[in-house]
């Protein structure tokens, strides 16, 4: 993809190098294209103890119709199993790792998805609290909806795109990680946080 001549990232390299110096938890729900279109990123995260790998289907087609516009409903030849059996298998003929947790495209399923997902042998995962970016928050703003919504125990959805797709992740995490710290919360993946640590 192109934006103004300027080839356009899909991923912000300052959140996964801020993530790495800060040895941060984090469970990162990925595509399976993104594991195509960048192995060496994708090999890298998968390398570092901190971070849990997760299933976000393979291509982020809505599961729903009412996913909205930037998030197409889903179109053969792809199904619901194909998405999520695609990037599972990707994943493992990369890494050899086995997927346990699954998030929806934008989180939009219905309890027909969720018994698909389980009879599939993931478990799907939404979330609790959000920093904004998807919804065009301004750093100052995720940081003040992460301060105050979020509790302890509760399951933190940002994303790793960056600018253009997601600004100021990466600024509100600079403040947002120490501030965790500061305030004696434990920052972990969401295996440790159910007790299923990655072994």
């Amino acid at each position: 993809m192109y934006a103004t001549r300027k080839r356009t990232r899909w991923y912000d390299p300052r959140i996964i190098r801020l993530l790495e110096r800060t040895g941060t938890h984090a469970t990162v729900f990925m595509n399976g294209l993104f594991a195509k279109a960048y192995p060496t990123v994708f090999r890298r995260l998968a390398r570092n103890p901190n971070i849990e790998l997760a299933n976000h289907s393979w291509d982020h087609q809505g599961w729903q119709s009412y996913c909205g516009p930037n998030d197409p409903m889903l179109r053969r030849p792809m199904t619901k199993t194909k998405e999520v059996r695609m990037t599972e298998r990707i994943v493992r003929d990369m890494t050899d790792i086995r997927l346990r947790y699954f998030r929806y495209p934008a989180g939009c399923h219905s309890s027909t998805d969720v018994r698909l997902v389980v009879r599939l042998g993931e478990q799907p995962i939404g979330w609790s609290c959000y920093f904004g970016d998807g919804l065009d928050y301004t750093t100052a703003q995720q940081i003040r909806n992460v301060q105050q919504t979020c509790g302890r125990g509760g399951i933190v959805i940002t994303h790793l795109n960056g600018p253009p797709y997601h600004e100021g992740v990466y600024e509100a995490l600079r403040v947002l990680i120490p501030w965790w710290k500061a305030h004696g919360w434990e920052v972990v993946t969401v295996g440790e946080l159910l007790g299923h640590p990655t072994p």
